[in-house]
C-alpha cells in the first residue's frame, strides 16, 4: 500500500462512521419497486459493518448502490470506496458504478432554472471531500488506461467531480443552473 492509499483510507475512516446510526434492518425498508433486489441486498450485507464486508460480496453486489436509499447509501458507500482505494485493479465494475450512482438522478424545472439533484447532496462536507479524492484517484487510474479514455464513464467522472466540487462550494444549498 502506497502513501496515497494510506492517506485516503485514514480520511475515509474519519469521514464515515463504522457503526450505523440507524439499525441495519431499518436501512432497507420495503419499497414497491426493486423490493426483491433490496431485500436480497439486506439479507446479504444488512447486518455487517461496512468495513467488514468481503470484497467478493462487494464485487458481486456492485449494483447495490443503485438500490440503496439514503441511510443505506451513506452507510455502505465507504465500503465501495475502500475497495477502490485498496485495489482499483481488481475492483471490477465498482468505479463505474460509483460514477453512475453519484451522477444527477433528478432535475426539476424552477422558473428559468433547473435544480439538479444527486446522491452527492446526501453527503456532508467531510464525506464529499473524501469522495472527491477517490474520484480523482479513479480518474488518474483511468487516465493511465488507454481503453478508458473514450468511454462514457471517463467523461462522466468529470461531471460527478464538478457536482461534488459544486456541493462543497454551495455548502449544501441547492444548485441552480440556468436553462
Amino acid at each position: 500500500m502506497d502513501d496515497k492509499q494510506k492517506v485516503l483510507l485514514k480520511s475515509l475512516y474519519s469521514a464515515f462512521p463504522t457503526l450505523p446510526t440507524v439499525k441495519p434492518r431499518e436501512m432497507f425498508p420495503r419499497h414497491p419497486y426493486h423490493d426483491i433486489e433490496r431485500q436480497d441486498i439486506a439479507n446479504t450485507i444488512g447486518n455487517v459493518e461496512w468495513d467488514r464486508i468481503p470484497s467478493s460480496i462487494l464485487k458481486a453486489e456492485y449494483a447495490a448502490l443503485h438500490f440503496f436509499l439514503h441511510d443505506a447509501f451513506i452507510y455502505y458507500l465507504p465500503a465501495y470506496l475502500r475497495l477502490v482505494i485498496l485495489d482499483i485493479n481488481s475492483s471490477g465494475m465498482i468505479p463505474e458504478t460509483l460514477v453512475s450512482c453519484l451522477s444527477p438522478h433528478k432535475a426539476r424545472k424552477f422558473c428559468l432554472f433547473t435544480i439538479i439533484e444527486s446522491r452527492v447532496d446526501w453527503l456532508n462536507n467531510v464525506q464529499c471531500k473524501i469522495v472527491l479524492e477517490v474520484l480523482f484517484y479513479i480518474k488518474s487510474y483511468w487516465k493511465e488506461t488507454e481503453d478508458w479514455k473514450e468511454t462514457e464513464d471517463y467523461f462522466g467522472i468529470g461531471l460527478v467531480i464538478g457536482l461534488v466540487r459544486n456541493r462543497l462550494c454551495s455548502n449544501g444549498r441547492e444548485r441552480i443552473l440556468p436553462l
